[in-house]
């Protein structure tokens, strides 16, 4: 009977050790479990790319995580003790404490605002206050801000672009301009949606830089003149090379370029133009003053699109002095042709009318054009016309109008 009390005292220990160790091990398991958790959630808490801050119910900070505290530019002491208004701009303040009143009384919110950093600058976000209730109460709120700076810059960005775009297309779809004039009015659009103070237009041609049109310019823009290639920043951005954006050229290593000792400029954009897919020129603005912000890609592309409008509008000036030439011009000797010849002839008359004095009209024929075509072929007579041709130009005035007529000159 002793036997069998000892037995069952023994049996009954090591079923209840056997029980309190699986039960030990449970709780250390959920113990296990719920620091993992806690420590998952201090993780997401502590490193979330979002700012993340506790708030009491008077709405002073209690804590916050690594991006609050990048997001303001602040140290962990600066942040503890503030209250959330001091962070938010005065114009957004009312606003955001009826939100924060909303999650007090257990709402969860969600806003936009604009927070102000520790150096003044602003911070667009999308801000969210969430009630933290612990048995039924309200005890402190959650808050959390996504930073939208750079996202409402680039929405702003495409919207500017696109209205200049819009404006350009105006510029560009303007009909009965000529080419000439419609060049101008894309400098004019240029310098004022690039808030600048000059635009020109440069041709290229055996390194030498000739302006042709220009907007706001004096003497130094006059067109007609002309600049080494290799003295201006025109160098970096003709030909196939892109658009060259320049925020201050009174640094480093622009200061000392060769185009600030013929042009202390400050701020300059230029994009290389073609023409019939062959480098022309270049189109180019500049500011007497640095830039307070800095160009941005859609500036580039804003101004590579202004460079195809310009080598678009050449190309048809090209095109209309082609045709001219073809309708009032001899094709052998460059020479005004019959066409133009009469049109010249009614005008002098009607002139000479009106002022009461005469008109001279010389017709020469070349005598014995005729054996020259015959015995030393077509070539030969073709130079024959365009060298004599070449030579009463020389002799003529600048008043006078030297024309070919049928198969000889006039």
């Amino acid at each position: 009977m002793v036997v069998y009390v000892a037995f069952t005292i023994v049996l009954a220990a090591i079923v209840g050790f056997a029980f309190f160790t699986s039960y030990q091990r449970k709780v250390e398991a959920r113990l296990q479990l719920l620091r993992e958790s806690r420590e998952t959630f201090r993780s997401l808490y502590r490193y979330n790319s979002d700012a993340i801050a506790t708030y009491d119910l008077e709405g002073r900070i209690l804590q916050g995580n690594v991006a609050s505290l990048s997001l303001f530019g602040i140290e962990a002491e600066e942040l503890v003790g503030q209250p959330f208004s001091s962070y938010i701009v005065p114009t957004a303040v009312h606003e955001a404490e009826r939100y924060f009143s909303q999650a007090v009384a257990g709402v969860t919110t969600e806003f936009e605002s604009t927070f102000l950093a520790k150096d003044g600058h602003k911070v667009e976000v999308l801000a969210r206050f969430s009630p933290i209730i612990v048995d039924g109460k309200v005890t402190g709120i959650h808050g959390v801000a996504r930073d939208l700076t750079e996202k409402r810059r680039m929405e702003r960005e495409a919207a500017k672009q696109a209205e200049r775009i819009r404006a350009l297309y105006l510029v560009g779809a303007s009909t009965g301009k000529a080419p000439d004039e419609q060049i101008l009015d894309t400098l004019r659009f240029g310098v004022l949606a690039l808030g600048i103070s000059r635009g020109y237009l440069t041709k290229i041609a055996d390194n030498t830089v000739t302006i042709t049109h220009h907007k706001n310019g004096g003497e130094e823009f006059k067109p007609g003149r002309q600049v080494p290639l290799e003295k201006t920043l025109s160098r970096f951005s003709f030909g196939a090379k892109g658009v060259l954006a320049v925020d201050d050229l009174g640094i480093e290593p622009w200061i000392s370029d060769p185009s600030q000792q013929i042009n202390a400029w400050r701020s300059y954009i230029g994009c290389g133009i073609e023409v019939n897919g062959m480098p022309y020129g270049t189109l180019v603005f500049l500011g007497t003053e640095s830039r307070t912000e800095p160009w941005t890609e859609t500036d580039k592309d804003f101004v590579h699109l202004m460079s195809g409008l310009v080598g678009s509008a050449i190309e048809r000036s090209q095109h209309y002095h082609k045709l001219d030439r073809m309708a009032f011009y001899d094709t052998l000797t460059d020479l005004p042709n019959r066409i133009f010849l009469n049109d010249r002839i009614t005008h002098a008359l009607s002139v000479a009318k009106r002022h009461e004095h005469s008109v001279a009209l010389h017709y020469l024929d070349l005598d014995e054009f005729k054996p020259v075509n015959d015995t030393l072929g077509h070539t030969a007579g073709d130079t024959v016309l365009r060298q004599v041709a070449e030579r009463l130009g020389k002799v003529v005035r600048e008043t006078d109008t030297l024309a070919r007529i049928g198969g000889g000159v006039a």
